[in-house]
């Protein structure tokens, strides 16, 4: 006979993969929301995920926590994972981090009876803000993490919120794959952690870098926008634009070819150089249509 303990992790699964359906469509309803609640923020966005736990990865946290010390049935065990649904939501930077927390903690003010947090205009949604964040993970890492429920009429199932930029989702999985998954002794760990440090530390510093960069070409285009801008600068630019977005829509990458649109900028500029100042702006005009139309 088979022991209690893998019965219980084999039907478990059983369970898990028997409610798959539900748990995508759930998981599905959630991203499409919060995408919603965070639209204002589209351009701090650069995704949100949904993943429903895989049975490998739900039979080794029953094992590692001890969860069949603590529940004697599948039922029980899945209700009380509180990561059964994992939701990611992806930014550019560090910063917009604690941007995008705020704005979920300001749409969902209202206190349930079961203590957590809920907005009027959205069903379904109950999130626990009341931890302090970002939590402290046991590596000493930081991370902006939520425990969420999803309710729906007498269904009631765990989800958890993690909000991640672009180089905290790249440490993530350098940690996950290469440390967390990786049961082979090592004679010295604490060099390798040395190492895992300056990484991390380096990996913060390029974030600083990234945002540093990002605030210039805001800076850039909201100049080029201005009536104090270069005309060439603009009419380059305008050049630019158009066929860097079509190249983008129709190859799905770009190349740069910046010199080329100055150097055409300089052509149109000379060509109409001598024409009188009202004659000029309708070129202009003329000419912004013309790219426009080839669009």
């Amino acid at each position: 006979n088979r022991l209690p303990i893998f019965e219980l992790i084999d039907n478990t699964v059983d369970l898990l993969l028997k409610n798959d359906s539900i748990y995508y469509n759930i998981a599905t309803d959630i991203t499409q929301k919060l995408d919603t609640v965070l639209y204002n923020f589209k351009d701090d966005l650069v995704d949100i995920h949904s993943r429903i736990k895989s049975p490998n990865s739900l039979k080794e946290k029953i094992i590692r926590n001890k969860l069949y010390k603590k529940h004697d049935t599948p039922e029980e065990i899945l209700d009380n994972l509180s990561d059964l649904i994992g939701i990611k939501i992806e930014c550019r930077f560090n910063s917009n981090e604690i941007e995008l927390f705020n704005a979920i903690k300001k749409k969902f003010n209202h206190k349930a009876p079961n203590g957590m947090y809920y907005s009027p205009e959205i069903s379904n949604l109950y999130f626990d803000l009341k931890p302090s964040q970002p939590q402290k993970q046991k590596n000493g890492q930081e991370i902006y993490r939520i425990d969420g429920k999803y309710i729906f009429e007498e269904t009631s199932v765990n989800f958890e919120l993690q909000i991640k930029s672009l180089v905290n989702t790249f440490w993530s999985e350098i940690e996950h794959k290469i440390v967390y998954k990786n049961n082979v002794y090592i004679p010295n760990p604490n060099y390798i952690m040395e190492m895992l440090a300056a990484v991390r530390s380096n990996l913060l510093g390029i974030d600083k870098i990234l945002q540093l960069v990002n605030d210039q070409i805001q800076s850039f285009s909201a100049r080029s926008s201005s009536e104090t801008a270069d005309i060439n600068f603009i009419i380059a630019k305008l050049i630019s634009d158009t066929f860097i977005a079509k190249m983008s829509e129709s190859i799905g990458f770009t190349v740069d070819f910046k010199r080329i649109c100055n150097l055409i900028s300089v052509y149109i500029l000379n060509k109409y150089k001598d024409l009188p100042e009202k004659k000029a702006q309708a070129a202009f005009f003329e000419l912004a249509n013309r790219f426009n139309e080839i669009y």
